[in-house]
Formats: C-alpha cells, structure tokens, sequence
C-alpha cells in the first residue's frame, strides 16, 4: 500500500485494473484500524488490488473532489472509474462489498 503525496489521484487510478482508496487521516483512530485490518486481509487471499491510503488533511481539495463526507471512506476504482463507495468502519460490511468484485 502507498500514501499518496503529490500526484492526481484520478490519473493514479486509471493505472490499475481495480484499486481501493482509504480516504482517511493519520489522526483518525477509526481509520487506522479499517486499514490495518483491511489491507492484509485483502492481500492475504490474494486480491489483485492495488490500495492507496490518502489523508484527507493533507489533501482537502482531493477528499472534497471525492465527495468524502467522513473517515474512513473506502472507494473502489476500476481502471479509474469509481465503482462502489463504502463509509463504514463495519470490518464485515467492508468485506462483503470488496469480496463481490
């Protein structure tokens, strides 16, 4: 999983069949945990993936353009088109919705 510092977010995903945007913030202890749980859970049953983290604090302007309303916000891109959103900290509600890709 990488951070996103500097680039656009949107050519970024386009680089990737499927991706997962964590729209969180490092002070979010809600956000932390979705991502320390979520991440090696998709990677362990070898989810071709690619997972970005983005701090919303950092990067007002890019949550905004997302329409994130809170954190931790999971969006799904394929080939850089959003396909699912989830605003959950629901771990089995993030699994079910990841998992019918």
């Amino acid at each position: 999983m990488i951070t996103i510092k500097s680039f656009p977010l949107q050519n970024y995903t386009k680089q990737f069949d499927k991706a997962v945007v964590i729209f969180g913030s490092y002070t979010c202890s809600a956000c932390r945990t979705v991502t320390e749980i979520v991440v090696p859970l998709l990677e362990q049953v070898h989810m071709d993936v690619e997972f970005m983290f983005l701090d919303g604090d950092k990067f007002e302007g890019t949550a905004d353009y997302y329409d994130v309303e809170y954190y931790p916000t999971l969006v799904y891109f394929v080939k850089g088109i959003e396909k699912e959103r989830i605003q959950s900290t629901n771990i089995k509600e993030i699994e079910s919705a990841l998992f019918k890709k």
